[in-house]
């Protein structure tokens, strides 16, 4: 039977000599894979690209069959911007990672909407991987709460530490993060990447292997340097 459906292209595999196995995040289904016959020979597909995928449900097989793939949105200054394409790759590394089974609902995917379209219109980039991954774990349903103060973070509960009795202030990670938590300007540009590196080391506990390293260290030696 075919069906269309609509999702963001996340990521690919080989599937056999000629053919690969594609995954979207796709409006009804969450993270879906496809096997797309030649596809190793057609037109690369944009790292979080939103299209529309036709495809064919066989009996016997896990995995739908693509018969077509167009473009849903164009995002074309995501597409020719190398530091948005880079960011693109990392978002697509953390749904990719950290995207439970089944994981679909209406909100994700309209989030998932709007990270898009800021990044194709957005013109400031060093917090943007930031405030994805806040609205990322808020689609996870692991968001900590800001508070005033935060003095620390307790990752293990997902908690803002704020005791008005300690005279120290809080490491510039923990400071940046309930900032931006809050929607606040990020008023130190230095505080962006251990701000990062923490939530990823929260998701990591909360998420089992949960490994995004290396799309990591790249984002690190570029945007964030």
């Amino acid at each position: 039977m075919k069906q269309v459906y609509q999702g963001f292209f996340i990521n690919k595999h080989t599937y056999s000599d000629t053919s690969l196995l594609l995954s979207f995040y796709s409006q009804s289904q969450g993270l879906q894979k496809f096997v797309f016959k030649g596809g190793r020979k057609k037109t690369a597909l944009l790292p979080f690209g939103r299209y529309e995928i036709e495809a064919t449900k066989k009996n016997g097989f896990d995995f739908a069959f693509v018969n077509n793939i167009s473009n849903h949105t164009h995002y074309l200054s995501t597409q020719n911007h190398p530091l948005k394409n880079l960011i693109a790759f990392f978002i697509c590394d953390v749904i990719y990672q950290s995207t439970p089974a089944s994981h679909a609902d209406s909100v994700t995917f309209e989030t998932l909407c709007i990270v898009a379209d800021d990044l194709n219109e957005a013109t400031e980039l060093y917090d943007f991987p930031l405030r994805f991954l806040n609205n990322w774990i808020m689609s996870l349903g692991i968001c900590p709460q800001p508070v005033d103060r935060p003095t620390a973070f307790d990752i293990e509960n997902g908690l803002f530490l704020s005791d008005i009795r300690t005279i120290y202030p809080a490491n510039l990670d923990v400071i940046t993060w309930n900032q931006s938590l809050k929607n606040e300007e990020v008023i130190d540009k230095k505080g962006v990447k251990p701000a990062i590196n923490l939530i990823v080391k929260y998701i990591r506990f909360h998420i089992p292997n949960f490994k995004i390293e290396k799309t990591l260290y790249i984002l690190q030696q570029t945007l964030l340097s």
